[in-house]
């Protein structure tokens, strides 16, 4: 599996440094030069949002391979017994519940954070500096659109970093019983399976939170090129 996933990312690099050279062939064709000539901001567009989609797509992948071991007693050859595992289910569970417990209020105390000092910074950015004819006698000036758009950017982030941590913590969690259960099976497997679950497992928080984070950055940079973006002439100017 990961030879094949590291196949397809490089099949996307190739198809989007390609791009550029089906540009420069697409001249004078009409609707195909209209269609495939769209300048630097589709390949970027495709660099960031194909690989970002197949990061999240992996993390689900190994999540489903993780959630497919049982916190259960394999069979009675298995060196552990019924009753440590009962006392396996009941530490993954309890510690399972204390996770999302202090997750709630972490983020409880954080979201009030957030939406008080959002409108600190709401009222800081929207002030700006007067770039027109009258910045002489107004150097600076009220722009609520500037501030607004910053608040937001500090809501999205703010949001998508809990969103992180979440992810993260019910993983660490999740996996960390599927680990013992692993490590029971005996000689080189027991080594090999427990490690392969920590690896996975801390792949699923790497691969997600790094999709979701650069997709949602690049997200926020093209809403706000539109919003500030003029167009003349047929070219535009941010």
């Amino acid at each position: 599996m990961a030879k094949t996933m590291a196949w397809a990312f490089l099949a996307v690099f190739m198809a989007a440094a390609a791009l550029p050279a089906v540009d420069a062939a697409s001249d004078g064709l009409g609707i195909l030069d209209q269609v495939l000539k769209a300048g630097g901001e589709r390949d970027a567009t495709l660099m960031i949002y194909v690989p970002c989609g197949i990061a999240v797509l992996f993390a689900v992948f190994l999540w489903v391979r993780v959630s497919a071991i049982k916190v259960e007693r394999p069979g009675p050859d298995c060196i552990a017994s019924e009753a440590s595992f009962i006392e396996l289910k009941n530490c993954y569970q309890t510690i399972q519940i204390g996770a999302k417990a202090f997750l709630k209020a972490e983020y409880t105390v954080c979201t009030a954070f957030v939406l008080v000092f959002g409108g600190v910074v709401l009222v800081l950015c929207s002030r700006v500096p007067n770039l027109t004819a009258t910045q002489v006698t107004e150097p600076y000036v009220w722009k609520w659109k500037v501030g607004a758009l910053t608040m937001a950017s500090f809501f999205v982030g703010a949001f998508t970093s809990m969103a992180a941590g979440y992810i993260g913590m019910m993983v660490a969690v999740f996996a960390n019983a599927k680990t013992t259960v692993a490590a029971l099976k005996d000689g080189p497997a027991g080594w090999t399976d427990s490690f392969n679950v920590c690896f996975r497992s801390g792949a699923i928080m790497g691969f997600s939170n790094c999709g979701i984070a650069l997709a949602v950055l690049y997200g926020l940079c093209q809403i706000y090129r539109d919003v500030f973006t003029t167009i003349q002439f047929g070219q535009r100017f941010v």
